[in-house]
């Protein structure tokens, strides 16, 4: 695998999922903004959006150690946002504690500083592939 993702997120305008991943060869830590195509809040299948995105040959390399149910996660919360719900109502529906929010903090990430305003970065699902804080 020649990318490793670090970290998963959403942007809510435009529409897009962002992933933090790391070249394994060079070790360089990137940004990459994927875009939700054809993505509305009048999509029904979700599952299908997520597949169709993970199997994009496009992305399908970027992609690959992340999990199909991740993705799944971060379409309903781009959904939500689209239809006017809080992110805290979408985190409600996983039925997962909003203070798990704290755990993007504890990786040393500074959002004022390394990222735009209009870009939330969600990792209540922890990190793309298990990664709790560290380089390994």
């Amino acid at each position: 695998m020649l990318y490793k993702a670090k970290l998963c997120g959403v942007k809510f305008s435009p529409a897009s999922i962002v992933l933090i991943y790391q070249h394994t060869e060079n070790r360089t830590i990137q940004k990459r903004i994927i875009p939700l195509q054809n993505f509305s809040k009048y999509s029904g299948f979700i599952p299908l959006a997520a597949e169709r995105l993970k199997n994009n040959p496009v992305h399908r390399d970027y992609l690959k150690a992340v999990s199909q149910s991740q993705l799944e996660k971060l379409h309903i919360i781009q959904q939500d946002h689209m239809q006017g719900y809080s992110l805290q109502h979408s985190l409600a529906s996983f039925h997962l504690d909003p203070l798990d929010l704290q755990k993007i903090i504890s990786i040393g990430i500074n959002f004022s500083e390394d990222f735009p305003k209009h870009v939330m970065l969600v990792d209540v699902f922890s990190s793309c592939t298990g990664l709790k804080g560290s380089d390994t």
